[in-house]
């Protein structure tokens, strides 16, 4: 199956939106259990 050039790109941005997002909450969490202890 052939994927259109800009089907791809859009899926390949989103992917990266989405680990942005993950990213984001796992320091987020990092964060909010080390601030209690220091």
């Amino acid at each position: 199956m052939h994927y259109p050039q800009q089907l791809i790109l859009r899926a390949r941005q989103a992917f990266t939106l989405v680990e942005l997002l993950v990213v984001l909450s796992i320091i987020s969490l990092l964060v909010s259990l080390l601030l209690p202890a220091v």
